[in-house]
């Protein structure tokens, strides 16, 4: 099957086109209200909202009508300057009006006088460092969802321009803050941005012409020893603020002597699009899924009220928050998670000599593949690689990882995998350290994360059956793929076969309780790709890359945190089973679409036309 009619569409939907329209920054003037009255009813909760009604403004437009196309900066009932600072005051003075960081390379933003050689060299250094990204309100890692309308790496003549930023941010530090935002976006149909770190691959923590509503501030944390609350668990626990991030977790816990379920990338924000999606991670094989550990979730939900999901109030709610994706069910300001013992770790780190024969290195990958599925699926191993990344024919395991088992252990279960590589001729070095902690093996051993480039990822979940069955036709696609220049972030682990491990009582896709491998296939593209380019890159993503390891794969999916955006068949392949009930619950939950992104459930109900104007379907 061939795609060129949904790229086409694909496209438009991703905001990728250039045909984005540079719209007007002045703010324009509402029809004759001129009274903070006037703007401090679109604060109230959907239920308290009694619209104000007068001969010149009918604002009941705004209140529990049928959804219609949300309102844009340059529209008609925009808010003035006025309205956004009755918002401020609100939110206690923390609304942003934020400007793209590029604009200081180039010569004007929207009529200002912008280039500043020196602050421009700044930013261009900035611009590949994700922490930087990840403490702005609206810089996104990947600039290619910003619709390089304000990079610092294009030519200064070039206008910047708002394109896909948020116009204005709260930067949100209490549940009143959130409610105010989500309030005032639902009242006055402007569409809303929820962002922690805007650690994403596919752009779903920005909007053109929306408000953002910023969470990286929430960093409270409290641990419990005992756990009281709903669940039937009664172990140890903490309780998570919205704006914590993996590593800083992860160092908070060891000097506790703890641990828990978090994600593989050091920045990746914990209560947001990871846990509300899945969230494998390096301590998966021993106690399952991230959605596996959480007791309950406290959040804001769409008409504005504040709420616990358990498992005994907002059943529904808190089943859907667990694998169904977030910017879907309301802003979560905290998730509460089972902790654990921490442990001794030992890992093995294995780097392949890329100057060998390419067809060894090949035979290489198979072998490592086919040993490494046997040490995820029956030792509780998990094994995290990048192939090409460091350079052509490069394959570095970074690490094999071993929670809670001793050096002697890890070389015991790897020698079957090294005498194989040695009988091939394989030239490569590995070794095996061991740290006291996890968090020390885990800052010391894993890659660094990058930013700033034009990358296009897509996913694969595979199955047991499948590595077993078809390994050395996975791996020739793999070689395929990388000769027509694709490169691999691959995760081999069994969340399925820890104790609990992808609970039946979560919304996380069935497939995961028989995963064994989930590769990420990556295309890094120009900077100034053009609409041609990404959509030559798509179609060829679509039916060279994704179509063969899909045959290879029967029954199995992808995963919603790191999928290609543009799948046709993202319902299926993400949600599966579980489409049709969280489908369901959206609609209860959220029936004027308060909250979306891109392949989240809801989105189907929207198209964006003109502007990146996100219109009902």
């Amino acid at each position: 099957m061939r795609y060129s009619t949904f790229i086409a569409l694909a496209m438009a939907m991703a905001g990728l086109s250039a045909a984005i329209p540079v719209d007007p920054i002045t703010e324009p003037a509402p029809p004759t209200e001129q009274d903070e009255d006037y703007w401090k009813q679109f604060l109230l909760p959907e239920a308290e909202a009694t619209p104000i009604l007068n001969e010149t403004h009918v604002t009941k437009r705004f209140f529990n009508l049928p959804k219609t196309c949300k309102t844009m900066p340059g529209d008609l009932f925009w808010p003035g300057t006025l309205g956004w600072k009755v918002l401020d005051l609100a939110v206690g003075g923390r609304l942003i009006k934020p400007k793209p960081a590029g604009r200081v390379c180039h010569n004007s933003f929207y009529g200002e006088s912008t280039y500043n050689a020196a602050a421009c060299g700044q930013m261009q250094g900035n611009w590949y460092d994700p922490d930087w990204h990840f403490t702005d309100p609206i810089e996104p890692i990947w600039p290619a969802w910003a619709n390089f309308s304000c990079s610092p790496l294009d030519s200064r003549e070039n206008p910047c321009t708002y394109g896909k930023y948020s116009r204005y941010v709260v930067d949100a530090k209490s549940v009143s803050d959130v409610q105010k935002a989500v309030n005032w976006a639902r009242n006055l149909n402007i569409r809303l941005v929820v962002r922690n770190t805007g650690h994403d691959f596919m752009g779903k923590s920005m909007g053109a012409g929306s408000l953002g509503l910023w969470t990286h501030n929430f960093k409270d944390l409290v641990f419990y020893d005992k756990w009281t609350g709903p669940g039937g668990y009664n172990g140890q626990a903490m309780k998570v603020g919205a704006g914590w991030q993996t590593a800083d977790l992860y160092r908070t816990l060891k000097a506790k002597g703890k641990v828990f379920v978090g994600g593989e990338c050091a920045g990746v924000g914990f209560s947001g699009g990871y846990i509300q999606g899945g969230g494998h991670g390096p301590l998966s094989p021993l106690f399952g899924m991230a959605t596996d550990q959480v007791l309950e979730f406290e959040l804001v939900k769409a008409d504005g009220t504040f709420v616990k999901a358990n498992a005994n109030v907002n059943k529904d709610l808190f089943w859907a928050l667990r694998g169904g994706g977030a910017a879907t069910w309301g802003v979560v300001t905290s998730v509460t998670v089972k902790t654990f013992n921490d442990m001794t770790t030992s890992a093995n780190v294995v780097i392949f000599d890329t100057t060998q024969n390419e067809d060894t290195i090949w035979k290489g990958i198979e072998i490592f593949h086919a040993e490494t599925y046997k040490l995820a699926d029956e030792h509780k191993f998990y094994i995290y690689y990048e192939l090409g990344f460091a350079g052509p024919n490069s394959f570095r395991v970074k690490p094999i990882l071993a929670p809670g088992k001793t050096a002697a252990q890890v070389d015991a279960l790897l020698q079957p995998l090294f005498t194989k590589l040695n009988a091939i001729g394989l030239v490569y070095t590995q070794q095996t350290y061991t740290y006291t902690n996890f968090y020390d093996c885990y800052i010391d051993l894993f890659e660094g994360e990058g930013s700033g480039v034009t990358m296009y990822t897509s996913a694969r979940l595979f199955k047991f059956e499948h590595v077993y069955q078809n390994n050395t036709e996975i791996i020739q696609q793999f070689r395929n793929a990388y000769n027509q220049g694709h490169i691999f972030v691959g995760h081999i682990l069994a969340p399925g076969h820890a104790p609990g491990g992808v609970g039946a009582d979560t919304s996380v896709n069935p497939i995961f309780r028989d995963m064994a491998m989930l590769p990420l296939f990556n295309m890094l593209l120009p900077d100034n790709a053009g609409d041609a380019e990404w959509a030559a890159a798509i179609e060829h993503t679509l039916n060279d890359i994704d179509a063969p390891f899909q045959a290879l794969s029967p029954g199995a999916g992808t995963y919603l945190n790191e999928m290609n955006i543009f799948d046709p068949d993202w319902q299926q392949n993400v949600y599966g089973v579980n489409w049709n009930r969280l489908a369901a619950i959206k609609e209860q939950v959220d029936p004027r679409g308060v909250f979306y992104a891109e392949t989240a459930v809801g989105s189907q109900n929207w198209k964006k036309v003109a502007g990146d104007r996100l219109c009902p379907v």
